[in-house]
């Protein structure tokens, strides 16, 4: 309740920034602003009021449209919001330069249809920050649901075994399977990774969210994934949040080789590839879940090469202590969209791409769907083809 209290207060102040800086300037009645605000505040409230319901009524049929209207709503308001800071900034520093070429004409003193005239380049600049907002709003909606792009990362290892140069991982994450992405979407992302001919295929968590019986048949489609030595998945912290027990029974039963802090040896050609999984740090309290890279190497044989899956970037620092070559994650979403793809790096170490931590590569996959508003902007889905390579000496 305390979380959700926080959340409702956050996006509230959001729209209340939005409200004092669009509609304080309309050359409006007291009656009409006034439905205005109460217009902005019904539509901040709807945004917890459709979680709460989802999670108490999950089963009322108008649930996905809720989340439709609401994950829209709070997209372009946020980014409205970011774009009306960027504008303010702006604006200050064209007032700052004024200032410097000396003195200007009073503003009030000129009137352009019944408004002066800083009120009338305030709702000017509004009303041009709307169409940004807008057009750039949808741009991220057609990238987030139809633009994916295929990152080919190579990872150089010295000593690698002559047999496992080239061998090919695809990667997804972060798919979100859930409320406003259904089985269109993942079909087409099955379709786009069986053309890769993959070795493995490696889904790194937040696959769902939502139970099984209202997704299961969805993601079923993913014993559909086509690769020589099959599909291996680790959760996330959003299998959590959707019944972490029941998604863990129903993927094994879909021909997807969950990991929970364990291991699988690779047969390829002469060589033998450990590729292990972790359970998701947000498991830590949970009993026996804990993520734990060391056990998941417990009574492995003899191998050449070591690549962990773990959700979460941060697992990097237990991964390369138990010398695994590669870890595969994803969790940030690369920000997802403006301006989270900038303010994402206040709190993630690692946040998309290619790192070498200690002596071990981490690959930070975008993510492939989205959470929350259906938005990609400055950081498009991804699908990763991970090559291995011998490193020169």
């Amino acid at each position: 309740m305390f979380f959700f209290s926080i959340v409702t207060t956050i996006i509230t102040l959001i729209y209340v920034f939005i409200g004092w800086r669009v509609l304080g300037p309309l050359p409006v009645t007291s009656a009409t602003r006034y439905l205005l605000w109460t217009g902005l505040i019904a539509l901040a409230w709807s945004i917890p009021l459709s979680f709460a319901i989802r999670i108490n009524f999950p089963r009322w049929p108008y649930n996905d449209l809720l989340a439709w209207v609401s994950y829209l709503n709070l997209g372009f308001f946020t980014l409205l919001a970011s774009l009306l800071v960027v504008k303010e900034i702006l604006w200050v520093l064209w007032s700052v330069w004024q200032s410097w070429m000396g003195p200007q004409p009073d503003p009030v003193a000129v009137t352009i249809g019944g408004m002066d005239r800083r009120h009338f380049l305030q709702n000017t600049a509004n009303a041009l920050t709307g169409v940004i907002a807008l057009f750039t709003g949808a741009f991220g909606f057609y990238q987030a649901r139809f633009q994916f792009r295929l990152e080919q990362p190579r990872i150089l290892i010295p000593d690698l075994h002559p047999d496992l140069e080239g061998f090919r991982i695809v990667q997804i994450s972060d798919v979100h399977i859930g409320p406003t992405l259904k089985q269109d979407f993942l079909d087409s992302i099955v379709q786009k990774v069986n053309r890769l001919n993959a070795d493995v295929i490696a889904i790194t968590g937040d696959l769902v969210d939502g139970p099984v019986e209202r997704l299961g048949a969805i993601v079923a489609r993913l014993s559909q994934l086509q690769s020589r030595y099959g599909s291996y998945f680790v959760h996330g912290n959003h299998e959590f949040y959707s019944g972490f027990h029941a998604w863990d029974r129903a993927l094994r039963q879909m021909d997807l080789k969950v990991l929970n802090n364990e291991h699988r040896i690779i047969a390829h050609g002469q060589a033998r590839l450990l590729l292990a999984g972790v359970t998701d740090l947000s498991a830590s309290a949970r009993a026996g879940l804990i993520s734990d890279p060391d056990r998941s190497l417990a009574g492995a044989p003899s191998h050449d090469l070591r690549v962990l899956l773990a959700h979460q970037p941060n697992s990097i620092d237990a991964a390369s202590r138990a010398g695994f070559h590669l870890q595969l994650s994803g969790h940030t979403h690369g920000g997802q969209y403006f301006p989270g793809n900038i303010l994402i790096h206040l709190f993630q170490r690692y946040v998309r791409g290619l790192y070498r931590h200690a002596n071990t590569w981490l690959y930070v996959n975008r993510g492939t769907g989205y959470w929350g508003p259906p938005l990609r902007i400055g950081a498009p889905p991804e699908i990763t083809l991970v090559t291995l390579q011998r490193a020169s000496s």
